[in-house]
């Protein structure tokens, strides 16, 4: 009940605001019209030095705007405008003259990594090696030789011997001959 007694009180006042303020005048139907409101009044006049200055410079802006260095300044900023486009077109054809380097670079590399790999087949190095007269050893034919002191001394005096002189120096028409080895000795190791 206290809430029914709150609401009355509530619209009692609301009731004799109403009552009390003025009363707007009613609408008539059809559009509305714009509420007109006041003009404000003029500012008052600018003193004499602030309207020298604003017509000075109104005169230097019209003179500007209309005089000989506006012309100037547009064809500056035009000639600008032409200068950077000339040089983004010259980077453009640069780049795409790079790229059409690369490529063709690419591909002369794909040719000769596939003439590569077809110089460097064994197949290829083997038939080669047959042409020249090369055998490949069976396996069994493999040996290795463990040379005794004395061989590697007379190793070392050949090699010596073959750098102090030159085969030209040794009478020789051109054809180098290779030292001959003393005979192996026979492995103990092996059967």
């Amino acid at each position: 009940m206290a809430a029914v007694a709150t609401r009355a009180a509530r619209n009692a006042r609301a009731i004799e605001r109403a009552r009390t303020a003025p009363a707007a005048p009613r609408r008539k139907s059809g559009p509305a019209r714009p509420v007109r409101t006041p003009v404000a009044a003029p500012a008052p006049a600018p003193r004499a030095a602030g309207r020298v200055a604003s017509r000075s410079a109104s005169v230097v802006l019209d003179q500007l705007l209309r005089g000989r260095t506006w012309v100037v300044v547009i064809g500056a900023l035009l000639a600008g405008i032409v200068f950077l486009n000339v040089s983004v077109l010259q980077l453009n054809r640069g780049i795409a003259s790079t790229d059409a380097k690369a490529a063709t670079l690419e591909r002369t590399n794909s040719t000769l990594r596939e003439r590569v790999a077809t110089l460097n087949s064994a197949e290829r190095i083997q038939q080669l090696a047959q042409q020249r007269g090369y055998i490949l050893p069976q396996p069994g034919d493999v040996t290795y030789l463990k040379p005794a002191s004395s061989q590697a001394r007379l190793a070392a005096q050949r090699i010596s011997q073959s750098a102090v002189g030159s085969p030209q120096s040794a009478g020789t028409t051109g054809q180098t001959t290779l030292p001959t080895a003393a005979p192996p000795t026979a492995d103990p190791s092996q059967p």
